[in-house]
């Protein structure tokens, strides 16, 4: 098995592919030795958080099997909440994956400082949305990395406690999607008001929100794709 199963995810395989292209990109740019699931199951985050809890563990179940008999050493999302799906939920109900599990700014982090990938990237203003289940930690290192992008100007400030979902996480945008467009329509005007060139987030979940909210006054990006554009051989 490869060192990596880059396990592409629902909304990143399905609505958002130009985002599975980039973490593809980089993946090979990295010189990466990588794989992929020919037929995903859904991680079962929304389900958890919706309350089906039945069905999420069924795909929980599926999903462990699968990954331990694969053994990566890694299994790679580019989404926060497969993330937190496959590192915490599982393992809360009795689910052990074995491989590590890495969200792609992890793993983009990782790479930048083992000099395996120079990016110089077009001037920009970005505004940085916070996915809600990627944590301090990973929304820390997502600001690092495009720090690290010549041409790339963080604008605006960082909101920790307080900060505006994008709101469709929790099973919100499936069950209320009115409310869910109110709430990414306030996040898009927060970020058309700082003046930036776009609005950029770590999570094709959040992207996806952001861009049917954004109705194009704003361009809404992923990390993956800003740093596939950015890639310098």
């Amino acid at each position: 098995m490869s060192k990596v199963l880059y396990y592409t995810g629902c909304t990143s395989s399905h609505r958002t592919p130009e985002i599975a292209s980039s973490v593809k990109r980089i993946l090979e740019a990295a010189g990466t030795d990588y794989d992929t699931i020919n037929e995903e199951k859904c991680c079962g985050s929304v389900l958890f958080r919706a309350g089906a809890v039945k069905d999420a563990e069924e795909l929980a179940r599926c999903n462990t099997k699968l990954f331990n008999e694969l053994r990566p050493d890694a299994i790679l999302t580019s989404c926060a909440g497969c993330f937190q799906a496959f590192s915490r939920l599982y393992r809360e109900r009795g689910f052990e994956i074995k491989p590590k599990v890495i969200h792609i700014t992890g793993f983009i982090s990782q790479i930048l400082g083992d000099g395996k990938l120079k990016l110089s990237g077009k001037k920009l203003d970005i505004v940085y949305h916070e996915p809600c289940h990627l944590g301090d930690e990973l929304n820390d290192l997502s600001r690092r990395i495009l720090h690290s992008i010549q041409g790339i100007k963080l604008i605006g400030t960082a909101h920790r406690d307080g900060a505006l979902c994008c709101g469709a996480g929790g099973g919100v945008r499936a069950n209320f999607k009115e409310l869910s467009l109110d709430i990414g329509r306030k996040r898009i005007d927060e970020a058309v008001l700082s003046g930036a060139d776009a609005i950029l987030s770590s999570c094709p979940f959040c992207v996806l929100q952001l861009r049917e909210c954004a109705s194009g006054r704003i361009k809404v990006m992923d990390i993956s794709e800003i740093v596939a554009d950015a890639v310098r051989v």
